[in-house]
């Protein structure tokens, strides 16, 4: 056994009240001593069983049962905690009279076996104050007895029983005194108001569960079918809301994986246009270091980039044909560029400007002015100097490429920033 058993409990043997005590044996393992005392005449009887003993006396009879579930069926019966097992405590006639029985019905059950092998031969040398704790297991279709056998200890000495009632009488007394001490009256007038209440409070409980079985009963017959009907509303009400927040629910986490897939896409994009913006960046200093003779349109005379993008120029037509110039806006045609017009014939011309009719210049015949922006003779920096439909390769400056590089950027940085606001606006929803 792993564990110590001490057990103590009253049981009644035939109408008599027992003192029946389970204890292990702390120096031997495996060893278990029960003890009977009579609580009338203070008589005792006791007994010692190792596991062998136990197993083996399982065995005789034809049920084997270990020592450990032995125990545990002692234990069972003493506390009736089980149907199945029973205790009873017979004499040595009172065990010759069973057999006797058993016998003369010539029925041979277990316990007539295993009682016949091990104690026919102990009976009759025996004195006639020896004990039998029968235990009996019960089954379906069987009963089995287990006898032990109990060693008559005799009657108490009486200097003992002296010393146990002195014991008994101081420990009266001392508590005689402490129920004086703590005014015994004083505690009985609590204890019967305290079962007074007690007493009120179970009739009024008694009354309120009658007034509530009254209440219920009038109540279901009148209001269970509307009141069912509430329920049954109120509930597909919310099994329909809850389906459309569902629908919401699962139609925003689509949006949500469609903004992420666009939000790795312009990452991506606003990485590769930063790169080239950085590259753009590396290479324009080197390229203005390589090029120190260019240099950037005159303010006062030219056009800016933008106005020219967002309105195309058109120089005013006058009566008197002066034609603005690069070298003399103010004046009209100098006249080496006079002279150059006068060289060139009207089909040269023609064939060298290339002129775009197209409805965002004009529709109408175009003037000196036109044909001299057209053919890049000025440089003002507006669309018609810079469109490559109209001017000759050797007409292509310095100027005109610095021009477009910033055309270019400034296209880059919109784009660049247009890309920010949209993952901006990404990010918040």
């Amino acid at each position: 056994m792993n564990s110590l058993t001490n057990l103590m409990t009253v049981y009644k043997f035939r109408g008599k009240e027992y003192l029946v005590s389970l204890n292990t044996v702390k120096h031997r393992s495996g060893t278990i001593e029960v003890k009977i005392t009579d609580k009338k005449t203070l008589e005792e009887w006791h007994g010692l069983y190792d596991a062998a003993y136990i197993e083996n006396l399982t065995q005789k009879t034809g049920n084997f049962k270990r020592f450990d579930t032995f125990l545990s069926m002692l234990k069972s019966g003493l506390l009736t905690t089980s149907q199945c097992v029973s205790l009873d405590l017979l004499t040595l006639e009172d065990l010759e009279m069973l057999r006797n029985r058993v016998s003369s019905q010539g029925i041979t059950t277990s316990h007539s076996q295993g009682f016949t092998a091990s104690h026919s031969s102990q009976m009759f040398s025996s004195s006639n104050n020896k004990r039998y704790l029968i235990v009996t297991y019960t089954v379906e279709f069987d009963r089995i007895h287990y006898p032990l056998a109990l060693e008559y200890s005799g009657q108490p000495d009486p200097k003992i029983l002296q010393e146990n009632i002195q014991r008994l009488e101081k420990q009266v007394a001392f508590l005689e005194n402490q129920l004086n001490c703590n005014n015994l009256e004083d505690i009985t007038n609590q204890i019967d108001s305290l079962q007074k209440k007690v007493v009120d409070v179970t009739t009024e409980n008694v009354i309120l569960k009658e007034q509530i079985k009254k209440l219920s009963s009038v109540q279901v017959g009148k209001y269970t079918r509307k009141e069912m009907d509430m329920l049954f509303k109120s509930v597909y009400s919310l099994e329909s809301k809850l389906k459309g927040e569902r629908e919401i629910v699962d139609k925003l986490r689509r949006e949500k994986s469609q903004l992420s897939v666009q939000l790795e896409e312009a990452l991506k994009t606003e990485r590769f246009l930063k790169s080239q913006l950085r590259i753009f960046q590396f290479e324009q200093p080197a390229r203005r270091r390589q090029n120190p003779t260019a240099q950037s349109p005159s303010p006062t005379r030219n056009r800016s980039l933008n106005q020219c993008l967002e309105k195309p120029f058109h120089p005013k037509r006058e009566t008197e044909r002066k034609v603005w110039s690069a070298s003399s806006p103010e004046l009209g045609r100098s006249s080496s560029e006079d002279s150059y017009v006068r060289k060139r014939g009207k089909a040269n011309l023609k064939k060298r400007c290339q002129f775009n009719t197209s409805p965002r210049v004009r529709a109408s015949s175009p003037t000196f002015s036109e044909l001299s922006h057209n053919s890049g003779l000025s440089r003002c920096g507006c669309r018609n100097c810079l469109d490559t439909k109209f001017l000759r390769p050797e007409n292509q400056s310095k100027q005109y490429k610095d021009l477009k590089k910033c055309h270019d950027r400034e296209k880059l940085m919109k784009r660049i920033q247009s890309l920010e606001n949209l993952i901006s606006s990404i990010v918040l929803n």
